[in-house]
């Protein structure tokens, strides 16, 4: 049964747009470096090297967002845009599901689910008010008959204590 389901296409155009950024931009920084009398050979693939890598983990954090939920008996499916990671979550290890917003204008939103082990998924960015993502939690919870929690770690509050030097 298909709880929430997003167009794989808005996920996948950031992230190949992210992908082609981090191929042009390494494209110029290497031939800009090689220009550069400064630089050698190997220090123009070394600086090309990082360019590439900050833009590829800005993709690949862009892409890990699930786009697709279904409940399979006692399993939820998470659907991502790389196939290799999809995963399978059981609903007994569910701690909590909460719903946020993607910017702060209140359109747009995200819902997010937290295990016991402390692993969190999110969705992709659904393009709705906030009141929507609100209602949908509240659908998943009685659909997957999981105790609302409004506060993580079984409705306890978080306790923070902060030591000042009085010297």
């Amino acid at each position: 049964m298909t709880l929430i389901s997003l167009s794989q296409d808005i996920p996948l155009a950031h992230y190949n747009f992210f992908l082609f950024c981090a191929s042009i931009s390494s494209i110029v920084m290497f031939i800009a470096l090689l220009l550069n009398k400064e630089y050698s050979l190997k220090g123009s693939i070394i600086g090309t090297l990082f360019c590439f890598v900050f833009f590829y983990y800005w993709a690949y954090s862009a892409a890990n967002k699930y786009y697709a939920l279904e409940k399979n008996g006692d399993y939820l499916n998470l659907s991502y845009i790389s196939p290799a990671k999809n995963k399978s979550i059981s609903i007994r290890n569910i701690e909590y599901i909460s719903f946020g917003s993607t910017n702060r204008s209140g359109k747009g939103c995200y819902i997010s689910i937290t295990l016991f082990n402390g692993n969190k998924y999110k969705s992709s960015a659904i393009q709705e008010k906030i009141n929507y993502c609100k209602v949908k939690r509240n659908e998943l919870i009685s659909r997957l008959n999981i105790k609302a929690n409004n506060t993580p770690r079984g409705g306890q509050p978080v306790l923070k204590l902060t030591f000042h030097r009085i010297f």
